[in-house]
């Protein structure tokens, strides 16, 4: 029935295959103005409207919008397919060269120098991104020195600048003890960090010869930052400790403020309570 076929909105653009149709009211089709045609347009598709007055009529509305899509679609190379990487964002850790790629192994994961040459495995999985993969663990050990002796200078030349613009550092230190089979030969370790208004660096893990006495901590505390031109009495104003009695008594021995470390009191609270023996 004609009544079931009304105006498009767009019937009055001259620009819009509109203009030559009435619309259904379901939206499913479409009634030519020329002749009794009618033509579906499921899904709001004007492809056969299109191809109705280009065929028929020799009309071609060029600039719907829709009729271009659809020509896109036909003439428009299939998209690639998408690789798994696609589907993660890549971080920095990406761009790593060898040497950061080789210290964090080392340093952070345990693996013994000699591991890159020996496994043929991890040889390959690295080879697969980085060429210059050296063949000799004695390369290895020297590069990884390298490169910690560049990230040593640019640690101490960032803090050099804070210290010109009259910035001053707060530290936070504590013991560290290696876990080994054999308990005799447990290492310990005094765990340093530099903190400024914004951000932190840690200074490496230092060797504890001897007992941990208040005066000890105090010598490998200024050892330690003097490494990095950094003044325990100048250019530190606060420190973070645990609460043992040592550390107390360093705090007693500094000028700088100590603060101790809430973290841990809770942590013994909550242990204490949930582990005392009664």
């Amino acid at each position: 029935m004609a009544g079931d076929f009304v105006k498009h909105k767009k019937d009055s653009d001259m620009m819009s295959v509109w203009s030559y149709f009435l619309v259904a009211k379901d939206g499913n089709s479409a009634k030519c103005k020329r002749c009794p045609s009618i033509l579906k347009t499921l899904g709001g598709s004007t492809k056969g409207l299109h191809t109705h007055l280009s065929t028929k009529y020799n009309i071609k509305v060029i600039s719907a919008s829709t009729s271009q899509d659809t020509e896109n679609l036909n003439t428009a190379p299939p998209p690639a397919k998408r690789k798994l990487d696609d589907y993660f964002t890549k971080t920095k850790s990406d761009d790593d060269n060898l040497d950061d790629v080789l210290a964090r192994m080392i340093a952070l994961d345990g693996f013994p120098f000699s591991v890159f040459i020996t496994s043929d495995n991890l040889r390959k999985l690295l080879l697969a991104k980085y060429t210059d993969l050296p063949k000799s663990a004695v390369t290895i050990k020297k590069r990884v020195m390298n490169y910690s002796k560049k990230i040593k200078k640019q640690v101490t030349s960032e803090l050099k600048h804070l210290k010109s613009a009259g910035e001053r550092f707060s530290l936070s230190f504590d013991e560290w003890t290696s876990m080994s089979i054999d308990f005799n030969v447990n290492k310990r370790y005094m765990a340093l960090n530099v903190h400024s208004y914004k951000k932190f660096w840690n200074l490496g893990l230092v060797p504890i010869y001897g007992n941990m006495t208040a005066e000890n901590c105090l010598r490998i505390l200024n050892e330690r930052l003097s490494k990095f031109d950094i003044s325990l009495e100048t250019d530190i104003v606060a420190i973070v400790t645990d609460g043992p009695n040592v550390m107390i008594k360093v705090g007693r021995l500094v000028c700088a403020e100590q603060q101790l470390c809430l973290a841990h009191g809770i942590n013994l609270a909550v242990c204490d309570v949930l582990y005392k023996k009664t």
